[in-house]
């Protein structure tokens, strides 16, 4: 920083104090040392583009503070109010400290550690460590192969388990707490504990199954449990069928809020709603719906339809209708609710 503000220093002593010789190059810098204080200021100023010389060049303060009583460093400050204080007023994407690796996908790295003092009057291992623990910190590093910033953590709690990155933020802006390489905005490896979960982008709760693809199966397709393939589902095709499973999800513009999977079975599969608000494939041409019909499983395929059968419908029931369908076949916006 200070090699390109001072070209030449020259210190001599004058009255207890030091102070440097004028330059003539392109840069000044006084370094003032208080013996009472046991204060050091380095004071150096920046000088126009102009000839050695010149009236007109203008000098901008840029000082560096070096106070051993106080402990404190100032860098654009000569008041520190810290052990390193950081004053400037560059603009809005001018970093205030530059960190810089040269190794090839290596971190440039920030490591935090803390003196832990043993507790009012505990002895032995109770006590806790006197001092700063080399196997216990906290790292900042961002590098790699793929530019993340990683929050590297070898604390007592985990130092008996190794160490590990328990938070990444990946170069794409996905953040992974647990995991290394998040699929998704957040995305948590282990169990997360919320006072209120307020989910905006769906509008149900849904699973993915594997399912028979030919035909192509639609959003909005009634589900039915396929007996021939434990775990799988079909397209229904039976009236007030007890294996109703529940709606393929995503018709009409509604998307799944909630997904459930188990970590170990694929992505892949057709999601299908459990509970919540969907858009249904529906028929009235075995009686018109009207909102809040009970509706069950018709013998057009993939389709439901109104339960007028009391006695046939207990255990084939999907939910209730929340919009009407007087003819024919349409979507239908369905409170899923299987009984």
């Amino acid at each position: 920083m200070l090699n390109k503000l001072v070209d030449l220093l020259i210190v001599r002593k004058e009255y207890g104090r030091q102070k440097p010789q004028t330059p003539h190059q392109s840069g000044i810098a006084e370094l003032t040392l208080d013996h009472a204080d046991a204060v050091g200021t380095i004071q150096s100023s920046t000088v126009s583009e102009l000839p050695p010389g010149s009236p007109e060049q203008a000098r901008r303060p840029s000082p560096l503070a070096l106070q051993p009583a106080g402990g404190g460093v100032g860098v654009g400050t000569a008041s520190p109010d810290a052990k390193l204080h950081v004053s400037s007023g560059g603009g809005f994407h001018s970093p205030q400290v530059y960190i810089e690796q040269t190794t090839r996908y290596n971190f440039a790295r920030l490591r935090f550690n803390s003196v832990m003092k043993a507790r009012d009057g505990a002895k032995g291992p109770e006590a806790g460590p006197s001092q700063a623990d080399p196997e216990s910190y906290w790292d900042i590093a961002v590098g790699g192969r793929t530019n993340a910033m990683n929050f590297y953590g070898k604390t007592l709690a985990n130092s008996r388990d190794g160490s590990g990155n328990l938070m990444t933020l990946t170069n794409d802006g996905n953040v992974g707490i647990g995991i290394e390489s998040p699929k998704s905005p957040l995305h948590v490896n282990g169990k997360a504990t919320v006072g209120v979960l307020e989910v905006t982008g769906g509008a149900d709760l849904s699973e993915p199954f594997s399912v028979d693809e030919s035909p192509r199966i639609e959003a909005g397709t009634v589900m039915a449990i396929d007996d021939l393939h434990p775990g799988a589902l079909k397209i229904s095709d039976a009236a007030y069928d007890r294996k109703a499973a529940g709606i393929v999800a995503g018709a009409g513009g509604l998307s799944p809020g909630l997904v459930l999977r188990q970590g170990s079975m694929p992505e892949a599969g057709t999601q299908v709603a459990l509970a919540g608000r969907v858009y249904c494939k529906a028929e009235a041409v075995s009686g018109p719906i009207e909102p809040g019909d009970l509706l069950t499983t018709s013998t057009i395929p993939g389709h439901a339809m109104k339960a007028a059968d009391r006695e046939n419908c207990h255990g084939a029931i999907l939910g209730k209708a929340m919009s009407r369908l007087k003819e024919g076949k349409g979507l239908v916006l369905v409170l899923v609710n299987l009984h």
